[in-house]
C-alpha cells in the first residue's frame, strides 16, 4: 500500500535550493560582521570576500550586499559617490 502522505509535495524546497539559501544567509551574515568593522569597504572588494561563501552565487547585487549593508546599520547606498555635490549658491552673471 502507498503512503499517499510520504511523498514530496511540490511546495518543498529542493536540497539544492537549501544548500544555496544557507550558502547566501552564511555570505550575508558575515560580510555584515566585516562591514561592522569596514564601514568604507568597496563592492569590488566585498564582492571577493563573500566568494568564500557563495562562490556560485550570482545574488551579490541584488539580495547580499543591502542585506548584509542594513545588518551592519549601514545605509543601502552609500551617500558619498566620490562626485561634488552641488553648490546651493547660485552663479551671478558677471558685470
Amino acid at each position: 500500500m502507498t503512503d499517499w502522505f510520504n511523498t514530496p509535495d511540490p511546495s518543498d524546497t529542493p536540497d539544492e535550493d537549501l544548500d544555496l539559501l544557507d550558502q547566501v544567509d552564511d555570505a550575508i551574515h558575515a560580510l555584515a560582521q566585516k562591514l561592522e568593522r569596514e564601514p568604507e569597504m568597496k563592492r569590488a572588494e566585498a564582492a571577493a570576500f563573500v566568494k568564500q561563501w557563495a562562490p556560485e552565487c550570482s545574488l551579490f547585487m541584488s539580495v547580499i550586499w543591502p542585506a548584509a549593508r542594513d545588518a551592519a546599520g549601514l545605509p543601502r547606498k552609500k551617500t558619498d559617490n566620490g562626485r561634488p555635490k552641488k553648490s546651493s549658491v547660485g552663479f551671478s552673471e558677471a558685470p
